[in-house]
């Protein structure tokens, strides 16, 4: 499955409006937004998997490795005091816009089962 990258300018939406972009999550039935820092091994382990995942077209993948991104210090800021979390990986589950699910480490099965229930 492909993962698309957030902008910087994406990032700083987010951080201003408290939430991502309504347009951007609906751009698919099911948005999961995957948020870590790029030391993190578990991180790469998700970002494997996902990859490794066939394309469904009801679904779409978006990723920020904010400590490689210039919007990345007040984006974890923001991550921490907005979204109530410290730890990474950190993934979010949309449907139709809204949130379904939120978690941090995830293996395949709980991935898929939380798109299917959200």
């Amino acid at each position: 499955m492909k993962i698309q990258k957030l902008t910087p300018e994406q990032l700083l939406q987010t951080i201003q409006n408290g939430e991502f972009d309504t347009q951007l999550l609906c751009a698919k039935e099911y948005t999961v937004v995957l948020m870590s820092q790029s030391w993190c091994p578990q991180f790469l382990m998700v970002r494997r998997m996902i990859e490794k995942l066939p394309e469904m077209e009801s679904v779409q993948v978006l990723e920020t490795v904010y400590d490689k991104d210039p919007a990345g210090k007040e984006f974890m800021t923001f991550k921490e005091a907005v979204f109530q979390n410290h730890l990474i990986p950190y993934l979010r589950f949309y449907k139709n816009g809204a949130l379904r699910k939120e978690t941090n480490y995830i293996s395949k099965g709980a991935f898929l089962q939380h798109i299917e229930q959200s």
